[in-house]
């Protein structure tokens, strides 16, 4: 039902707003440890992209209603469905 209604664009914009501002927030409070940004540069370097670090924040900014209807629809299709079936012993 929830994939439905991102597929179907049935969330408000501040919605979005809010995941965009909790994504950039978890990010820039990560960097506070040393350990962590270090391996923000490390994971930006193996993407090809150092200066990925610098601007991933533009980056979520970035992010539209369109562009998330537009990928849901790519990516939650009946082709990429996986379905997990739990059986009781006594089934078996």
């Amino acid at each position: 039902k929830e994939l439905g209604n991102i597929i179907n664009g049935k969330f408000a914009e501040k919605e979005l707003e809010k995941v965009k501002n909790k994504a950039i927030s978890m990010q820039t409070y990560s960097r506070t440890n040393i350990l962590n940004k270090a391996m923000e540069l490390a994971y930006c370097e193996c993407l090809g992209d150092i200066n990925l670090i610098n601007t991933i924040e533009n980056k979520y900014r970035e992010i539209t209603k369109e562009k998330v209807i537009n990928v849901a629809k790519k990516i939650f299709t009946d082709n990429n469905l996986s379905c997990l079936y739990y059986k009781s012993k006594s089934e078996k």
